[in-house]
């Protein structure tokens, strides 16, 4: 947790010292990601007030990334209520309802 917060302490110095996001829907709302370890922290930086505020903190892990390519996305299991990929990535249930 002291790695994040003092990551995370870093944009009030250099707000700007990642990339805007690429993607949407980031990419509409001037939205940029910082990588921090196994997780991607998603903010925004208001010029007016001269404050970042933080949207969104994604578990990020390259083997995450390999569900992008729908043939791997594709190839799934579902095993006591958790869908399961061969790759090792899982979701259960629990965190799947939270994304609502």
């Amino acid at each position: 947790m002291a790695k994040f917060q003092e990551s995370v302490n870093t944009l009030s110095d250099f707000p700007e010292a990642f990339a805007l996001c690429q993607e949407e829907p980031w990419i509409l709302r001037d939205v940029r990601s910082m990588p921090i370890e196994n997780y991607r922290l998603f903010y925004h930086v208001d010029h007016d007030k001269r404050e970042v505020f933080i949207l969104r903190v994604f578990y990020y892990r390259p083997i995450v990334q390999q569900l992008a390519d729908i043939n791997t996305f594709k190839d799934f299991t579902l095993q006591a209520h958790t869908i399961r990929w061969p790759n090792g990535v899982d979701f259960a249930p629990e965190f799947i309802k939270s994304l609502q």
